[in-house]
Parts: C-alpha cells; structure tokens; sequence
C-alpha cells in the first residue's frame, strides 16, 4: 500500500511510498530534510544498503507522455554512470545517447560552444554508486515498473529539459524499447499495447504530437 511524502519534480503528483532497507532493518523515510545524506548513511551502517522507492498511481497514458515531452527522440544507449547529487542525498544515473532520429523538440537550445555539436544526456532517478567502499543503490519504480537500461538498447525517449544542468530528464513512463523490430513499454498504458510494431507506434507518436518537425 502507498502513503503520500514529499518528493521533488513531478513526484508530488503520484502517491509515492519510500522504505530503506538496511541490513535486516527496515527504516520509513518520509522527507529528504528529515534523513540523513547517503554518505552520512554510508559511514553509519559500514555496509552495502539499498533504498527503495515504489510509486503508485493510474495507468499512464501514452497521450500524456507525448504532449508532456520536450524533446522525442530514438536512439541507442552508449554510456551510463550513476552518481550522488551535489548534496549527497539522491543518486541519478546519465545516459549518453546516440541519436538517430529526433521526432520532435520542442524548441532549439543555444550551444554553449558554437560550432561544437554537444552530446545529449539523459538522466533517470535511482542507480547504484561506491562511497567510502559501500555499495548505496537507489531502485525507482512506478506501478513496479523501472527503467533499467544498458549499453546497446536501443530506445524511444520522452524528455524534459532540466534547466539547471542542460540534461533530459525521463521517468519509467518516458522510456521504450525496442526488442525484435518492436516498441515494449515499461508500464501498463492505458491506451497502449505493451508490446507495439515501431511503425504504428511512431505513427501514434505523430498523431498525438502533430507540430513534430519530422514525418516518417
């Protein structure tokens, strides 16, 4: 069962329900402000220890994610590494996609070095880092499902640009793969198939999203 806490970003508009699980306790975490940082928990516990996050809620929508999206692209995964925030209390995983073809992008973004195509990077919540020789994994999951992603999959993305650090940020909805010439969703949508032929499922993009620049 869910019970409601504070969460940041599009968090607040899902039931979330967050537990750690330390060694053989169990420890409710209600607020970012009322634990400690990972780090701190890293020296506490002398030990590996994983937190794990379990949202609930509706069915998504793939109309919802499409019109959500600042950017939809398809691409393969060439890089991933998870890391703790600047305040050590949250751990991101940055995915370095190699694009093959943008779909749609809700505006053009100056480059900080013109001249100079810069690499775009995806980023989820949750991953797995070493702290002081301990293992800390952070798992995300919504309606128990995840995004686990690895070098090679080959992917549809729906991002949203995150302003402070220029990365696209996804949730477990944003991300599809593809698997023998088909798109598999991480949830059960709504208005969706699970498993989906590319073309129709491209097709559906474009039809929710009719401003997109690029027709198949």
């Amino acid at each position: 069962m869910c019970e409601p806490v504070v969460m940041h970003g599009r968090m607040p508009l899902r039931t979330m329900a967050l537990s750690a699980l330390i060694g053989l306790s169990s420890v409710q975490l209600i607020a970012q402000s009322e634990r400690p940082s990972l780090r701190e928990m890293a020296r506490t516990q002398q030990g590996d220890f994983g937190i794990n996050i379990q949202g609930c809620g509706p069915e998504p929508s793939l109309a919802d994610v499409v019109t959500g999206a600042d950017l939809i692209v398809e691409g393969v995964v060439r890089t991933r590494a998870s890391y703790l925030t600047d305040d050590d209390r949250d751990i991101f995983t940055d995915y370095d996609v190699a694009i093959r073809r943008a779909l749609f992008q809700r505006e053009m973004l100056a480059s900080s070095r013109p001249g100079v195509v810069e690499p775009m990077i995806f980023k989820i919540f949750g991953g797995q880092v070493v702290v002081d020789g301990h293992k800390i994994t952070v798992d995300a999951q919504h309606n128990s499902a995840r995004v686990t992603l690895a070098e090679g999959d080959h992917v549809y993305l729906f991002a949203r640009h995150d302003h402070h650090d220029g990365k696209w940020r996804l949730y477990s909805d944003d991300v599809f793969k593809v698997v023998n010439g088909a798109v598999v969703a991480q949830d059960d949508f709504r208005d969706l198939p699970k498993v989906v032929p590319v073309d129709e499922f491209v097709r559906r993009v474009y039809q929710l999203q009719p401003s997109a620049a690029i027709r198949p």
